[in-house]
């Protein structure tokens, strides 16, 4: 397994944050448990996809030399 780089951590970091901040928002509001939580999973399994998607256009994007 490959170690994860800054642009994955950061970018796991954020989706964690951003599921995080929706989670507590909807409990704010009263949400059945069992919504809350499946609006949670939901949230970030769509935040990890396009997390890896945003890693993995970076990453080839540096390998084909472009500058920032």
């Amino acid at each position: 397994m490959n170690k994860p780089t800054g642009t994955q951590i950061f970018i796991w970091a954020t989706a964690i944050a951003v599921t995080a901040r929706i989670v507590w928002t909807i409990t704010q509001h009263n949400v059945p448990v069992l919504a809350t939580i499946t609006i949670g999973i939901s949230v970030l399994y769509a935040m990890k996809a396009g997390a890896e998607n945003i890693t993995r256009i970076v990453t080839e994007a540096r390998r084909q030399g472009a500058t920032r």
